[in-house]
């Protein structure tokens, strides 16, 4: 039994590691009693991420005042610059430009 465990303590290991291409890849891999795991994210940038949401389509509708207001006085729905923008952006990146 301690024997055991003792070799299994011995056999785990935990790192993370990063490729290098064009940009940094974070690579999770987890190693454990001769089952291992990788793991790397999908999309490496938030940006992208979130220019796929159209979030700031999504901003506008959640938002219709400053919404309406950013698209007369912009010709566009831009709320980066107000309260609810900034939240988004620091929770998934920095939005794309969309006009309406």
């Amino acid at each position: 039994g301690d024997e055991l465990l003792a070799k299994l303590a011995r056999d785990a290991t935990f790192f993370v590691r990063a490729h290098e291409s064009n940009e940094m890849q974070p690579t999770l891999a987890i190693s454990h009693a001769g089952v291992s795991v990788v793991m790397a994210q999908a999309q490496p940038r938030r940006e992208k991420r979130w220019s796929e949401w159209a979030s700031d389509k999504v901003l506008c509708l959640l938002d219709p005042l400053d919404g309406v207001y950013n698209y007369l006085a912009q010709q566009r729905c831009n709320l980066d610059d107000t309260w609810e923008g900034k939240i988004y952006r620091v929770l998934a990146g920095n939005p794309a430009k969309h006009d309406l």
